[in-house]
């Protein structure tokens, strides 16, 4: 065998200049598509947190007001009662 055709690597290869800029701009494109991508998921996330909320509130304010009825009949419906208790002992 010959010696002089065997190669001696002591460093290793690296890729040239326009193949590693390729790939650092595709990486860059991948990044930034997902960062927007994730901002869009947290603008979506707020607005329904947003929603969410209005719509506790509402029906918190509904459920206020539906008790405050209740507890109005509820007077009145005594009220009736006593009237006709009343009115069956005359």
């Amino acid at each position: 065998m010959d010696d002089d055709r065997t190669l001696i690597v002591d460093e290793p290869t690296k890729p040239r200049l326009g193949a590693r800029l390729y790939a650092l701009l595709k990486s860059r494109l991948r990044w930034k598509e997902t960062a927007g991508d994730l901002r869009k998921t947290i603008k979506a996330r707020e607005i329904e947190l947003r929603d969410v909320r209005a719509s506790r509130a509402k029906w918190r304010s509904d459920a206020g007001e539906a008790r405050a009825r209740v507890g109005e009949l509820e007077k009145e419906a005594a009220q009736l009662r006593e009237q006709l208790t009343a009115v069956k002992k005359k």
